[in-house]
């Protein structure tokens, strides 16, 4: 994990415009409480949040969105992402909704909890759409956990916070 002040670059690989389903991997250095709006206080633990979002307006613009640090405060994923910035970014075009599927999909990752219930999830049934894992999370480990018949492959894009070597 790297300097939490250092603000993230869309510079890199082209974003897709299309609709799709997007994961954020956020990384914290120390444990973090916030207060999320009507979902109230959370505290979350120092480690990866992986936050699950469906972008039906568009991958591109969504994404860029949530890069930014100063917006107005929507989606409880802004909340975070006004205090630490997202490393990583996979993503999947698609014309439906995954973010359920892709939530249950990161709770497979080795030692996943959901730190926030909730967090995320106002819109469906799940518990949470915020997943935290301890280690730094593989998009390859995320598409193996997805399972068949899901896409062939998530786009990937790291940002300027996305360190240099894996813990």
């Amino acid at each position: 994990m790297a300097n939490a002040s250092r603000a993230p670059s869309t510079a890199g690989p082209r974003l897709p415009a299309g609709k799709g389903t997007y994961a954020l991997v956020v990384g914290l250095d120390t444990p973090c409480k916030l207060n999320v709006g009507k979902l109230g206080p959370v505290e979350l633990p120092a480690g990866y949040c992986l936050y699950f979002g469906s972008a039906l307006g568009g991958l591109a613009g969504r994404i860029r969105r949530h890069l930014r640090r100063q917006k107005k405060l929507w989606w409880h994923i802004d909340y975070l992402t006004r205090v630490a910035a997202p490393e990583e970014v996979w993503w999947n075009e698609s014309a439906g909704r995954a973010e359920c599927g892709w939530a249950a999909a990161g709770l497979l990752l080795p030692g996943a909890t959901t730190p926030a219930p909730g967090f995320g999830a106002s819109d469906c049934r799940c518990n949470s759409h915020l997943v935290h894992v301890s280690a730094r999370p593989l998009a390859e480990d995320f598409h193996r956990a997805l399972g068949p018949g899901q896409p062939p492959s998530i786009g990937v894009l790291q940002t300027a916070r996305t360190p240099t070597r894996r813990s």
